[in-house]
């Protein structure tokens, strides 16, 4: 069932480069998801294939276990709203900040 989404997912992956910590850490698969709208095609596969997903976002504040046998869905949606009122300060919108948002540039 992993057929349909061969082309999209890696094997073996290796996740140390994506946790701050940088654990050694490794997922059978990964798939960098960078629209929202494919989690679900993603949930059904992984489901048909008996497998369990793992969402994972920049890897800030993440602890990973050595080995994940399932799907490790690395979120690439970025998005938010900011702007600043009349002190300067940065206001975030209240549309919602998407999981592969980046918060360092954010003053």
């Amino acid at each position: 069932m992993l057929d349909a989404m061969h082309q999209y997912l890696s094997r073996d992956f290796d996740l140390t480069r994506h946790n701050t910590f940088g654990l050694n850490a490794r997922s059978a698969y990964a798939l960098t998801v960078r629209d929202e709208a494919e989690l679900p095609s993603l949930f059904t596969i992984a489901e048909r294939a008996g497998l369990s997903v793992r969402l994972l976002g920049g890897g800030s504040n993440v602890i990973l276990s050595e080995n994940y046998a399932g799907i490790t869905a690395m979120m690439a949606t970025r998005g938010l709203a900011q702007s600043e009122d009349d002190t300067g300060a940065t206001l975030i919108e209240g549309t919602p900040v998407k999981a592969g948002t980046v918060w360092s540039p954010i003053r």
